[in-house]
């Protein structure tokens, strides 16, 4: 059955609160436990779950609002997550919709590494800086500017020191 404008206007509104709702929780101080200064990482798979019972653009468009939530509490990643969100909820809304069959298993095998990638990330982010002079929280990325041809100089290196 297919719903109407009204009822389709109701769900994305209060999937963006979940979201909305999401991101606050997620980037409330104190709140969850926490690991260096690493948060529960509570927006991702809030979003892949909403995602994976819908079709590509609703899903890419969700991606983009909870990216964009995100985004508004990073100091350094300026649209980063909002592209990051909606290439990863409409890839997963693709297969989901293709390939593999909606069940609770397979929303579990989506959601649950999302966070886990995510804090892997993280401490593959300070563990690289460690390595180098700068500090994990300094450095917005993980020093790979060092790789960069040589006409680009250390203008984009973050990590230079002097």
């Amino acid at each position: 059955m297919e719903l109407t404008t009204h009822q389709k206007t109701v769900k994305y509104t209060v999937y963006c609160l979940v979201i909305a709702v999401a991101g606050l929780l997620q980037n409330t101080p104190g709140l969850f436990w926490q690991i260096g200064s690493a948060r529960c990482f509570l927006l991702l798979p809030v979003t892949l779950l909403l995602v994976m019972g819908e079709r590509e653009l609703p899903a890419a468009l969700l991606g983009l609002f909870a990216g964009c939530v995100w985004d508004l509490h990073a100091a350094k990643s300026a649209g980063f997550n909002a592209l990051f969100f909606m290439l990863l909820c409409f890839g997963v809304s693709a297969v989901m919709e293709r390939y593999i069959r909606s069940t609770f298993v397979t929303h579990m095998l989506f959601a649950l590494p999302a966070p886990c990638t995510g804090c892997a990330l993280f401490s593959l982010r300070a563990w690289t800086a460690a390595q180098t002079s700068c500090s994990p929280f300094t450095c917005p990325v993980p020093c790979t500017q060092r790789w960069l041809p040589p006409f680009f100089g250390s203008c984009c290196d973050p990590c230079a020191s002097g």
